[in-house]
């Protein structure tokens, strides 16, 4: 293989472009071959006869996977030639470059990849949702999301509560009445549970309040979330009980021995426990409330949502306010970050602790600072480079010297990278600005045998590659 050929491939504008564009779109051709094979016979039985014809007997399904699947064999590829190639082959430099840039065009194919099926799965579910509420339209405009759906109830006119279905979009809320699949619409009813209303498509449902989330405030009551958290753990200790006991009886009753008198105990305290258990969960009503403040043409509506459990009342609050502070971030044009992977840093000795960290600002090409994470265990003091191109990557991690590092400092300077060059030993108090193009300063806590310990600090000076 020509290492310049295969770098230059991988590196050109209008290939990548190509290839990203056919990844797009390869899964949509898929269905429409798919859904006309099914529409037109005729159609599927050439498709049918041309695989016969093909040398490989492959399916146009399968032809067209080919190239998605073809990039990463061609990473796999490069790191077995890499193997193979000795460090001062003129190739191996351009192999190193090649594996580089497949790798990243690897990272982006699959990122297009991931978002395209997300967006595929976030229309297929604002459609089904469609299709099940009466009077609702074009709710896949946009890039609204539908977020979860919850049976509850509210109260109406003569103390009758009444079955809804509330819905969280991304942008928007729903409240809709309960019909049955046959057409009419279900009775009031003084609990509601999954048992009763069954799952989303079980149902269908009509609408009858439509709201942005902009209009829509929770109306803050003296149930606070610990003392939601403190119910469920009492009540959760109540059931394990009774659960514990239900086998202690199951177990007495495979003795051989005289039990009457043990059995009558565990009846009495299961009787007792599960006594509890309906007095805690019957005292519940509170915590099963949540107070909207609708604001509808100028005017502010409360409505009462009742639950059929604290829990998932809390889970539904923090939903909606998550949905509504994401709303507000994109109309501030502020995005909230998010968490999206955690990435093992590695460690040259077991024990090291993260004491501190700094960003490079002008360490990347692309804008991202890298950043520099200091880990210590009291006798060494280890340096491991994040950086950020289109992944984060541990780009190195080395021991820098035997002391704990306990502050770092980035100067920035003209250029950077990562080659590492250990300058003179400053005391803490009192560094001299840098001179050098980069300059990062650890300051440092030094022990030696038999004195105090000493502060001290390293300058390390890294310049680009």
């Amino acid at each position: 293989m020509n290492a310049e050929l295969n770098l230059s491939l991988f590196t050109r504008s209008a290939v990548v472009e190509t290839y990203i564009e056919f990844i797009n779109n390869w899964k949509a051709a898929r269905d429409a071959i798919k859904s006309i094979s099914l529409a037109k016979p005729g159609f599927a039985k050439f498709l049918e006869n041309t695989s016969r014809e093909h040398k490989g007997k492959l399916t146009l399904d399968a032809l067209l996977i080919m190239p998605v699947q073809r990039i990463p064999r061609y990473e796999l590829l490069i790191k077995e030639l890499l193997k193979h190639t000795p460090m001062d082959h003129p190739d191996y430099k351009l192999l190193l470059q090649a594996q580089k840039e497949v790798h990243e065009l690897a990272v982006k194919i699959n990122k297009v990849e991931r978002e395209a099926l997300q967006q595929e799965q976030r229309l297929q579910k604002l459609r089904e949702v469609e299709h099940l509420i009466e009077g609702i339209v074009d709710l896949t405009q946009g890039d609204r999301s539908f977020i979860r759906h919850d049976f509850v109830l509210i109260p109406g006119g003569l103390g009758m509560k009444k079955e809804r279905c509330v819905f969280i979009f991304s942008d928007m809320l729903l409240i809709t009445s309960i019909k049955r699949k046959g057409g009419a619409i279900r009775k009031t009813s003084i609990a509601v549970s999954a048992a009763t209303c069954g799952s989303l498509e079980s149902n269908k449902y009509k609408l009858l309040m439509k709201t942005s989330l902009h209009n829509v405030d929770v109306i803050k009551t003296d149930v606070e979330e610990p003392c939601v958290r403190t119910f469920l753990k009492e009540v959760s200790s109540l059931e394990n009980d009774i659960a514990t006991l239900g086998k202690i009886s199951d177990i007495i009753c495979t003795l051989n021995c005289e039990h009457q008198m043990l059995e009558e105990v565990i009846k009495d305290l299961l009787a007792s426990l599960t006594k509890q258990l309906a007095e805690k969960q019957a005292s519940c009503s509170q915590l099963l409330n949540l107070d909207l403040a609708i604001k509808i043409n100028d005017e502010v509506e409360n409505i009462s949502l009742i639950f059929p459990n604290p829990e998932q009342r809390m889970t539904w609050e923090a939903a909606f306010l998550d949905a509504k502070d994401k709303l507000d971030n994109i109309a501030e044009k502020t995005p909230s970050p998010e968490f999206l992977c955690s990435l093992p840093l590695r460690k040259t000795r077991a024990g090291l602790l993260i004491t501190c960290a700094a960003a490079v600002v002008d360490s990347c090409q692309n804008g991202l600072p890298d950043l520099w994470i200091c880990s210590s265990d009291g006798l060494v003091g280890q340096v491991c480079v994040l950086t950020f191109q289109n992944e984060p990557v541990i780009a190195s991690s080395v021991t820098i010297c035997e002391a704990r590092i306990i502050c770092i400092a980035a100067v920035p300077g003209v250029s950077s990278g990562y080659d590492f060059e250990l300058h003179n030993i400053y005391t803490l108090w009192g560094f001299p600005l840098a001179l050098h193009p980069d300059t990062l300063i650890f300051g440092i806590n030094e022990i030696v045998k038999n004195q105090s310990p000493k502060s001290c600090g390293y300058e390390i000076l890294y310049q680009s590659w």
